[in-house]
């Protein structure tokens, strides 16, 4: 239930450990007149990507305290003791959490506001990263708008979701789909990357 994306509205990132890049993904888009929109439906994992980019002046990355999903509304957020140590960026959003992260999820005590990429009308999305642990389905169902109007490079984690229907996804959105580890590349086409043919095509 987490998601990057970015817009020139060009950059789109969904992901709970967002603070690991936050400071160097918005430099680099800052170079193109970019901004980045990155979501974070972790309060607590929020406030730390948003310190981050406070300490490193990052002034063209937004960060959204919000889930991302196919339908408006609230979801549960998972429980944990972060003074733990732990794999936060594992965390899963679903009914429960299947992979272990160093310690037992508890009983929900909070909600956060689950929306869609469609209905955030970002503008000129150039570029979407989504890894939300096995939410990666029900975000591009919310992103479909977007993806056909503004047809950006995608880069989609599938190790905890269906593959065959994320390329499937894009393969019927006329997108060249790349196996790139734990990743999908997605490349609009027609597409001409130096790097596309070093990949396995899907």
């Amino acid at each position: 239930a987490r998601a990057s994306s970015a817009a020139r509205d060009c950059a789109s990132n969904s992901r709970s450990n967002a603070s690991s890049a936050a400071s160097e993904s918005p430099r680099a888009s800052a170079a193109n007149g970019c901004t980045v929109h990155a979501f974070e439906a972790q309060r607590v994992i929020a406030y730390m990507v948003c310190g981050t980019l406070a300490l490193n002046s990052v002034e063209n990355a937004i960060l959204h305290h919000l889930a991302v999903g196919n339908v408006e509304g609230e979801i549960d957020i998972p429980k944990f003791d972060y003074r733990q140590i732990s794999s936060y960026g594992s965390v899963e959003f679903g009914e429960q959490q299947k992979e272990f992260i160093g310690q037992p999820r508890q009983p929900s005590s909070e909600k956060v506001r689950q929306v869609s990429l469609d209905g955030m009308n970002l503008r000129s999305v150039r570029l979407m990263k989504i890894d939300i642990e096995g939410m990666e389905e029900a975000a591009l169902a919310g992103a479909k708008f977007t993806i056909e109007r503004d047809r950006p490079l995608c880069l989609v984690e599938w190790i905890k979701s269906d593959k065959a229907a994320l390329v499937q996804f894009f393969k019927q959105r006329n997108y060249t789909v790349l196996d790139w580890g734990m990743n999908l590349l997605c490349l609009p086409s027609p597409a001409d990357f130096p790097f596309q043919h070093q990949l396995q095509t899907l």
